[in-house]
């Protein structure tokens, strides 16, 4: 199964922001659309980096507080990990417990389109898996 079709079950919106973006005003975006990753982006297009609930949690342990003057780009993880649309769910599921990461970008010809994160993955398995009871129910009982 590929990407293309677990994108059909999920909320498409990505949640970007500018890597020029004061860390604060990052982290009101995030409490607001009660998310937990934003994507990085000068044009919406082209993903630059991702910046998680995460990624600020660590920089509070490290440095106690966040300046003022802190910006997106200060935080953000650099290097992402991305997938394209055509690409097997599988690779995708690999991919996030290889890196350890929650939140994936999904390209389409290189354009961001939308960003998976382990419940689509799990509401995913989880609607396949019902699917499947199912047909071996009815098969079982001659309904097949």
């Amino acid at each position: 199964m590929t990407i293309k079709q677990l994108l059909k079950g999920i909320d498409r919106r990505v949640m970007t922001i500018n890597p020029a973006a004061r860390i604060v005003t990052a982290i009101s975006s995030l409490a607001r659309d009660d998310t937990s990753a934003l994507i990085v982006t000068i044009d919406d297009h082209l993903v630059l980096g991702i910046l998680s609930s995460s990624d600020v949690v660590k920089y509070l342990n490290e440095h106690g507080n966040l300046a003022n003057h802190l910006l997106v780009s200060d935080l953000m993880t650099h290097d992402v990990i991305s997938c394209e649309t055509t690409e097997k769910v599988e690779r995708l599921e690999s991919l996030m417990i290889e890196h350890q990461v929650r939140h994936i970008p999904i390209t389409d010809q290189g354009t961001l389109c939308a960003v998976v994160g382990t419940l689509d993955i799990v509401a995913f398995r989880m609607e396949a898996a019902e699917k499947e009871a199912g047909q071996l129910r009815d098969y079982v009982s001659g309904v097949a």
